[in-house]
């Protein structure tokens, strides 16, 4: 079986995300959740964030569930799984309330990744990174996930 990253890499490199390809976006999107000192879990999530199609972009990648959980792991496919089924995701992931604490912390986080790798341009997305970033702050009560562009 393939690792996780060749895996991913043949499915997406030759897709157009923002600007740049699907691979690179998903493949920075994990990384910066490795360079924010994230559990693998979480990192992993980051990394297949978007394979499942969301409500903005659809890859259309013609994988399963039970291969998603073989490469990254149960826990880290399920919130690939809700992350990709979130509507109106930063605005929903703002304001649910039903979400138990610990899925919702790390949805927030890779939200967080998701959007920074994104904002190229340093004002492009800023309030809202700002303001998952406050969320996450919130749910955790500490000061210790605050990163600056």
């Amino acid at each position: 079986m393939e690792n996780k990253f060749s895996f991913l890499k043949n499915l997406t490199e030759k897709l157009n995300h923002s600007n740049t390809s699907f691979w690179d976006h998903l493949y920075g999107t994990g990384y910066l959740l490795w360079k924010l000192g994230e559990p693998e879990y979480i990192c992993d999530a980051g990394l297949y964030h978007a394979v499942y199609d969301t409500s903005i972009y659809k890859a259309e990648l013609n994988i399963t569930r039970k291969q998603i959980k073989e490469l990254i792991g149960k826990k880290a496919e399920n919130l690939v799984y809700i992350f990709c089924k979130l509507e109106k995701r930063t605005k929903t992931l703002l304001n649910k309330q039903d979400i138990p604490k610990d899925i919702h912390l790390d949805l927030l986080k890779i939200e967080y990744a998701n959007l920074i790798e994104q904002n190229r341009e340093p004002t492009n997305l800023k309030k809202m990174i700002d303001a998952v970033n406050q969320k996450i702050l919130d749910i955790q009560n500490k000061n210790n996930f605050i990163v600056r562009i």
